[in-house]
């Protein structure tokens, strides 16, 4: 029975051991209750206190050696513990933030007249209200919606007329983009109001920010 400081860890068994006779709790050990076991997960405890009971129970069992099962091919017994990965990256749990920093930056040339102009033209088709063509979220503020260019400017220079642009919202935006197999080949409007919509579904793409 390995004594695990830490949690969780992945444990190469080299030696496998069954108690002899499978002693029940209650009727062969002499627990009140099967609520030593709550929470074990493969038959592993962590806690201490419980971990000294159990060991107490079946320390003066017989045992017997499984020869049925073998370690992994390869295996070498390195004589202690060591970390070989782990599940969970590795992050940081902080950082400073907030410091002024000069950046040096190419973009690419975009009217934002152009782009104030469509919210404002879908504002007076809705009566007030800007709507997103993927989605249908609604609000009175420019600020929550984009001009989304149909044909992306990654593709290069060309001549922009308001009919080159779809308003939508961040979320629907990004999902013009970056689910669809080619971020220069975005979804088309009816396909992502499918798609947000529930139904269609979409293949798994490898797109990633």
């Amino acid at each position: 029975m390995a004594r695990l400081a830490q949690w969780p860890v992945a444990v190469v068994l080299s030696e496998v051991y069954r108690i002899e006779g499978e002693p029940r709790l209650i009727e062969d050990l002499g627990f009140a209750d099967k609520n030593i076991l709550n929470n074990a997960y493969d038959g592993v405890r962590r806690d201490e206190a419980s971990m000294t009971q159990l060991w107490d129970a079946v320390r003066s069992v017989e045992v017997a050696r499984r020869w049925d099962v073998e370690p992994l091919l390869g295996f070498r017994d390195p004589g202690k513990v060591q970390l070989c990965s782990s599940l969970y990256p590795n992050v940081r749990a902080g950082s400073a933030e907030g410091r002024r920093i000069r950046k040096e930056m190419v973009d690419k040339e975009r009217d934002p007249k152009l782009a104030r102009a469509v919210k404002e033209n879908n504002r007076a088709r809705n009566g007030g209200i800007i709507v997103c063509e993927g989605c249908d979220f609604r609000d009175e503020n420019n600020v929550l919606f984009d001009a989304h260019h149909r044909d992306p400017l990654g593709k290069g220079p060309r001549w922009s007329c308001p009919e080159s642009f779809a308003v939508l919202c961040p979320t629907c935006h990004r999902w013009c983009h970056y689910k669809a197999a080619d971020i220069l080949q975005p979804l088309k409007i009816p396909t992502l109001r499918a798609v947000r919509s529930g139904a269609v579904k979409l293949a798994a793409t490898a797109i990633a920010e």
